[in-house]
């Protein structure tokens, strides 16, 4: 019987030859140390297709210069998108989640990531291979009607379409849109996503290092109608990520890049778009729309997510965040938009990129995260709902912070404060342990640290007040003095 041939990307020997992954270049290696240096291709691809997850198949396409030319190939592209489909994907009791989500509830589900993560990381590829001649839409609109939100998909019967990708969206195969000269190439494509799985990482500690150095106080004593006395307690900020923290943020950066790469096809040329699309294109400052306007089409799936990446980018880039924490609040759609504005400002023209990590691994490794997984009893769109809008402070802020009864604490406070402590990325189980929510699983001690003094929100209102900075509450104070 004959060997197999081995199969190479090219007559030269792939096993001494130097070759750089991620920025590194690894030093020569002899045959012995590339196990995957013989292999037959017909056995190189099932073999990587069934690796566990994208870190895997990534650790060894640096290790092994046989596969880390291999995955350049025709069939690298097939198999990332095998493990990509398996990282995000759900699997469920009912059958008919694999059409979409005409049924309703489920009662149990298991996901890896959330499944807009999968689509918007091929957008990525679909927008770095289109030309001028082949450009992926004619305006910003037709292409958030075509890749994002079709107007034929029933959001008012079925509201939950928005969390998880339509199925009469088209299908991007990575196998089309990787390895062709502007395009990405699957490695490039592994090392976007490992880019952003460690500013993921990076992020979250980064707002977790904020929260922890606050000192929030509890009211104890209503001296007037405006003057206040509070006493700090003992601020429990949590351990580890939460799944949903986690997914948030991950969603955040993925869109961001989205952005960017919108933002470079229309700055190479690429693509002709009107100068309000490059607007939309580039505008970061509003979170309020949590769904698609079609009037005003955005490149956003979900706004918290993506205001919080781009505050971890503008601190890693040195970018000073100079927006005021106050303005005209008042109740209604208006006084929300105002209440929501992040004060970030507009991407910049030029060629972008998602910076550098901070704590970057000088080996290049997959980063690995311990992440709190949450309980198994959730509903399927609830937990879809989590994934998209895991930020339960955002959510909340309205109601404690725009309330009647604590207009004279935090009247004409916007959100912009309170996210820069990251509190649109803690889930419920964060705020509670922090005691910034009262709920019926919260501890006693918990609920009656709002109940004992004046009434529910304005000890909530003072509570989450404590948390600016001093700078942040002269300001608070001005603007309030400034309008008696």
């Amino acid at each position: 019987m004959k060997p197999h041939p081995v199969v190479r990307p090219s007559d030269k020997s792939t096993a001494s030859a130097k070759y750089t992954f991620d920025g590194s270049t690894t030093r020569p290696r002899s045959p012995v140390m590339d196990l995957f240096e013989t292999l037959p291709a017909e056995l190189l691809v099932p073999v990587l297709r069934n690796l566990p997850d994208l870190g895997s198949l990534y650790n060894i396409a640096r290790a092994s210069p046989r596969v880390f030319h291999f995955l350049n190939g025709s069939l690298g592209a097939a198999i990332l998108e095998h493990i990509l489909d398996s990282w995000c994907g759900v699997i469920l009791d009912h059958p008919g989640i694999s059409t979409g989500v005409d049924e309703g509830f489920f009662d149990r589900w298991e996901a890896s990531t959330t499944l807009w993560v999968s689509h918007i990381l091929r957008l990525i590829a679909l927008v770095r291979s289109c030309s001028s001649t082949n450009p992926v839409a004619e305006n910003l609109t037709s292409f958030t009607l075509k890749y994002v939100m079709p107007t034929k998909t029933p959001i008012v019967v079925y509201p939950h379409v928005t969390l998880i990708p339509p199925s009469c969206l088209p299908t991007i195969r990575l196998q089309d849109v990787t390895g062709g000269d502007q395009a990405l190439s699957t490695r490039e494509m592994l090392c976007l996503i490992r880019k952003i799985v460690a500013l993921t990482d990076e992020c979250f500690h980064f707002f977790h290092d904020r929260i922890k150095a606050t000192q929030p106080q509890h009211l104890i004593r209503k001296l007037s109608d405006t003057r206040y006395l509070g006493s700090s307690y003992k601020f429990d900020v949590g351990g580890e990520v939460s799944y949903y923290e986690y997914q948030h943020i991950l969603h955040g950066f993925c869109s961001l890049q989205l952005r960017y790469e919108l933002n470079n096809a229309v700055q190479e040329g690429r693509l002709a778009w009107s100068p309000d699309d490059i607007e939309a294109i580039r505008g970061m400052n509003k979170t309020y729309q949590a769904h698609i306007d079609y009037e005003k089409p955005e490149v956003c799936f979900s706004w918290e997510p993506l205001s919080t990446a781009a505050i971890y980018v503008a601190s890693l880039e040195g970018v000073p965040d100079e927006s005021s924490s106050v303005g005209d609040v008042a109740l209604g759609r208006n006084g929300l938009r105002v209440f929501y504005d992040t004060g970030l400002r507009p991407l910049k023209g030029g060629h972008l990129k998602l910076p550098r990590p901070k704590h970057e691994d000088t080996r290049f490794t997959w980063p690995t995260t311990v992440i709190r997984q949450p309980p198994p009893s959730r509903t399927f769109l609830g937990h879809c709902y989590r994934l998209m809008f895991a930020g339960e402070g955002a959510a909340r802020s309205p109601n404690i912070l725009i309330s009647r009864n604590s207009r004279y604490i935090t009247e004409g406070l916007l959100f912009r404060p309170f996210r820069r402590l990251g509190l649109n990325i803690w889930d419920d189980d964060r705020l509670l342990r922090m005691e910034m929510v009262y709920g019926p699983s919260c501890a006693s001690y918990i609920a009656n640290a709002f109940t004992q003094v004046g009434n529910y929100d304005e000890n909530l209102a003072f509570t989450w007040a404590s948390l600016l900075s001093p700078k942040e509450k002269d300001e608070l104070r001005a603007y309030q003095q400034m309008g008696d």
